[in-house]
């Protein structure tokens, strides 16, 4: 099934063009929350030369500081995570031991573990099959012999599609995937804001431009994330402005199954790449979001920083301007968005393509678009997704202390294509972990286990010793 057409993504290249030439642009649409006029004008730093009003949900904005630093060694986990771990840890096992003894009356039920879900990267393919093994696992929603298995964890993590799919549970409050599929999924899908008259286009683009540009305006130069975060948003958040406000950390820990810890905490991953690079190394550094902290566990980074204040100009943990930090960078849709960006990807040459996150479907969009007058020689940040670096002056975050912004792409695009790293790292109590690999290593797009065993070899060579063996098979 297609599910984007390659004309609307047009928008990308309008976007960056109208910036490149300045213009001015005007709005008043009170479903979208904007009423605006604004007139823009180059300037090396993209701020706005003149601004008459400036509205929206998703422009960065100026909030209070708390006192001391904003960064954290990574030494176990934060203390808001442990303690909402806490908390979900009896609700969990009530119903993990009810699954257990619906399998087996004879299942010990006392001193039960803790256990997640990874959800691996595939584009849309991922996303899909992911939704249905959570609907296999979900007692709401269907009546095997796994249902019940969804209410008994106490993590999910996703990267690329599988992050698309978790921005989509936990920006709707962790519906049943039968609600998303009938209330969401079918409509957005199979009329798509991407396609010549799809669903609201003529609103809808309008409103992502307007968000775009004004994030800009406000000094937070975009990147091709920004457009690409905010046109899939419409796909897998279910309200009229495409959940242009919800953030990772204020908008999800509000809403009720999360505050009320009925439901397992959300991981997305990313990786780093270097400002140039079309792909990310072997090696390259693990980021990680959740409703908490971003950070990494890396010993290259080694700490983390409220996700709240993503955006933040730190030095050494500490505000640069004393007592002003930033909210609402961490924008759900970016977030999703960068896990899943392979713009970069699609700049390498053939013989480095791909292939575990790989989806022939947005790499026919992505493609042509930077093939036809817009691509980039010499690879540049529009092809990232860019985050100030919160690490700046900070020593022991080796690898990134001297750099002004984190470059992150798709998190699956090296190589490791399922987010296991979190749980293996020494700090973690999850026990047990269940992998949902949709990758395509084979020509046919199937997986084989590649990268479940690359992400082995990688934290044996690093000394993690939480993971078990995966042996390497034939493949």
């Amino acid at each position: 099934m297609t599910l984007f057409l390659i004309p609307q993504w047009t928008l990308i290249a309008f976007l960056l063009s109208t910036y490149a030439d300045g213009a001015a642009i005007s709005h008043d649409d009170p479903a979208f929350g904007y009423k605006f006029i604004a007139v823009f004008e180059q300037k090396p730093d993209y701020k706005m030369q003149r601004q008459i009003v400036l509205s929206g949900g998703y422009v960065p904005s100026s909030t209070s500081c708390p006192a001391g630093s904003l960064l954290r060694p990574a030494k176990g986990l934060s203390q808001s995570e442990s303690e909402w771990i806490s908390k979900r840890k009896p609700k969990a096992d009530a119903a993990l031991a009810s699954w257990l003894k619906g399998i087996n009356a004879e299942f010990t039920t006392t001193n039960l573990p803790l256990v997640g879900l990874a959800i691996s990267g595939g584009g849309y393919r991922s996303a899909l099959e992911g939704a249905g093994v959570i609907q296999a696992f979900d007692s709401r929603d269907s009546q095997l012999e796994t249902s019940g298995l969804y209410q008994g964890l106490g993590y999910i993590a996703g990267l690329s599609g599988g992050a698309l799919l978790l921005s989509s549970i936990v920006g709707n409050n962790y519906p049943t995937m039968s609600s998303l599929r009938d209330n969401l999924w079918k409509e957005a899908f199979n009329s798509s804001i991407l396609m010549h008259g799809g669903r609201n286009a003529s609103s809808v683009i309008p409103a992502i431009t307007a968000d775009i540009l004004f994030k800009g305006a406000a000094g937070f130069q975009p990147t091709l994330t920004d457009p690409y975060g905010r046109l899939l948003a419409y796909q897998y958040i279910n309200s009229g402005d495409g959940g242009v406000s919800t953030t990772l950390s204020s908008s999800i820990t509000r809403k009720s199954n999360l505050a009320q810890f009925n439901a397992p905490y959300p991981i997305i991953t990313a990786l780093a790449i270097q400002l140039g690079g079309c792909r990310p190394t072997p090696n390259a550094t693990q980021y990680e979001f959740t409703p908490h902290e971003f950070g990494s566990w890396d010993k290259n980074v080694n700490a983390f920083t409220p996700t709240k204040y993503l955006g933040t100009n730190l030095s050494n943990g500490l505000p640069r301007e004393q007592g002003k930090c930033i909210q609402n960078y961490d924008n759900l849709s970016y977030i999703a968005g960068t896990s899943s960006s392979i713009f970069s990807l699609t700049l390498c040459p053939s013989s480095t393509s791909d292939t575990g996150t790989r989806d022939e479907t947005l790499t026919g969009i992505i493609q042509p678009l930077l093939n036809n007058g817009h691509s980039h020689p010499n690879i540049t940040r529009d092809v990232y997704g860019a985050y100030p670096n919160p690490f700046q002056n900070y020593a022991p975050a080796t690898s990134i202390s001297a750099d002004k912004e984190i470059y992150l792409v798709d998190g699956g695009s090296g190589l490791q294509n399922n987010p296991i790293w979190p749980f293996i790292q020494p700090a973690s109590r999850v026990q047990v972990l269940v992998v949902n690999d949709n990758s395509a290593d084979t020509p046919d797009n199937y997986p084989n286990g590649t990268e479940i065993l690359a992400t082995y070899l990688r934290a044996r060579e690093l000394g993690l010793s939480r993971m078990p063996l995966i042996p390497a098979g034939s493949r």
